[in-house]
């Protein structure tokens, strides 16, 4: 879930093993922009990213998956009230 976003993205997160168990998860995990994160071990990564936090401008931003990660979107309508700010729920 995404708990903050402008330039760092905050968010909370659960990864599942193959057998679809929790593998990883945990809450308030910070990627600093233009920074890749790994999910499994939880924190800011170059190797074994799962995903780049990407900054294309001031309002542009992506999360770009990688190393053929998998992502599920589990809800809609999250909105930005002003950079580096919380997020409306």
């Amino acid at each position: 879930m995404i708990e903050e976003y402008g330039h760092t993205l905050v968010i909370s997160w659960v990864t599942f093993d193959e057998n679809g168990q929790p593998h990883s998860q945990g809450s308030d995990l910070k990627i600093r922009r233009t920074y890749h994160c790994d999910l499994d071990s939880g924190q800011e990564a170059n190797e074994d990213a799962d995903f780049w936090w990407q900054q294309v401008d001031k309002t542009e931003r992506y999360t770009v998956p990688t190393n053929d990660a998998l992502f599920v979107v589990l809800g809609r309508g999250v909105k930005e009230k002003s950079a580096d700010s919380k997020v409306e729920k």
